[in-house]
């Protein structure tokens, strides 16, 4: 298996590989067969989100640093590839909050409301090609719609959930100089508390689900706040959530997918990371084992396995299998973890030569085992023989 992961204290990427069971707390679990580190930036420069994408048929590490620059990387060596030098204002403080490919465009959104829309394709020349805009802040999550292009729901404290496009089906970012935001829906708060006062709006994450049954005018999607509620919506039935559950007293800070759309998996700022069913509005089960809270997760769900991958405070990174909740691997890395992505599932080079090895002393095994059947057998008649010859002398005598 192979993770990589954004390690806050060094601004660097390490890249880990290791067998399924690697347990670096104990000694006599199976250890990572290597550990290296890339483009250390200093604490100042922290990766706060990447991702792994294409540009022109090659595939690149896109990462947003604390400094507002978005710089690219060689997915196979590391290399430095090229820098979008694109410095936030001094006078405010501002962070990423999401790092998105949509539609075969790149959107690196902050905190503070601004939207840098890059062409991928143009990673590789002098110029990037990009643009900034601006939309209502502040923002703790943004995300797009997965199969309508020019769709984006974006959300944050004490800014409702809000569904907006940049430009049309059939238009790209860069078609016109000047993006407009159109809003076409716009999330209502619930209905006050029992002691009749206003319930705080933080807006933590949004999924889209039952992707199925979207139009162009009405939607379904999913939110967490950080007062720890699970919220549905479905805008053909109004503004307000369909579904309000509290699952958690502490924020819920990351959410992901499972190949179920019934599901969620979040973590809250304490210890808390749990399977959620969101038709029903129950808590499924916890993955346990996280110290501290998860400041970074990701999915990894593929034909033959789903995966769970944490990076929490107490700078351990975990592996889960999603359906079984068994922990598959646990790495400590010496650092804050702001962002992980499994890179591959796969065996390691030692794994196979351990089942190579295994495989030919089982061959070997029962090889031995024949011959020595063989010898048995042989020794067997030669005893027989010398029976029958014993028996022969004495009849003659």
């Amino acid at each position: 298996m192979k993770v990589l992961a954004a390690a806050d204290d060094t601004g660097s990427l390490k890249e880990i590989t290791f067998p399924k069971g690697t347990d670096t707390s104990s000694q006599k679990a199976p250890q990572p067969e290597k550990i290296e580190t890339y483009n250390n930036e200093g604490l100042k420069n922290r990766v706060q989100r990447f991702l792994i994408t294409s540009a022109n048929e090659n595939e690149v590490i896109a990462t947003a640093r604390a400094n507002g620059n978005i710089v690219f990387y060689n997915s196979e060596n590391y290399e430095l590839i090229n820098t979008i030098l694109n410095p936030f204002d001094s006078s405010i403080k501002d962070q990423f909050v999401s790092l998105i490919n949509a539609s075969g465009y790149l959107y690196a959104v902050s905190e503070q409301g601004r939207v840098t829309i890059i062409d991928p394709d143009t990673i590789f020349e002098d110029k990037i090609n990009y643009k900034n805009l601006t939309i209502k802040a502040p923002i703790s999550t943004f995300v797009s719609h997965p199969t309508q292009e020019g769709l984006f729901a974006f959300g944050g404290k004490e800014n409702d959930v809000k569904l907006i496009k940049f430009f049309k089906d059939g238009e790209t970012p860069f078609d016109k100089k000047e993006l407009k935001v159109e809003t076409v829906f716009q999330g209502k708060n619930v209905k006050n508390d029992k002691l009749d006062l206003r319930v705080p709006i933080w807006i933590t994450n949004i999924s889209f689900i039952k992707l199925e049954e979207h139009t162009e005018s009405s939607w379904k999607f999913i939110t967490t706040t950080g007062h720890g509620q699970v919220r549905k919506y479905d805008t053909s039935h109004g503004r307000k959530p369909v579904l309000d559950k509290k699952i958690s007293d502490k924020p819920l800070v990351r959410v992901v997918t499972t190949s179920k759309e019934d599901e969620i998996i979040c973590a809250d700022t304490h210890v808390t990371t749990a399977l959620f069913n969101v038709e029903k509005g129950n808590l499924i089960a916890k993955f346990k084992g996280n110290v501290g809270a998860v400041e970074a997760l990701s999915s990894h769900i593929t034909e033959d396995s789903e995966l769970l991958v944490t990076g929490a405070l107490d700078r351990y990174i975990r592996i889960f299998d999603i359906r079984s909740r068994e922990q598959v691997a646990k790495i400590y890395i010496g650092s804050k973890i702001s962002a992980v992505w499994l890179l591959s599932d796969e065996e390691t080079e030692g794994e196979i030569k351990i089942r190579t090895d295994a495989e030919k002393t089982k061959k070997k095994s029962r090889k031995q085992i024949e011959q020595e059947d063989e010898g048995n057998e042989d020794e067997v008649w030669d005893e027989l023989d010398k029976i029958e010859k014993k028996s022969t002398k004495k009849r003659r005598v």
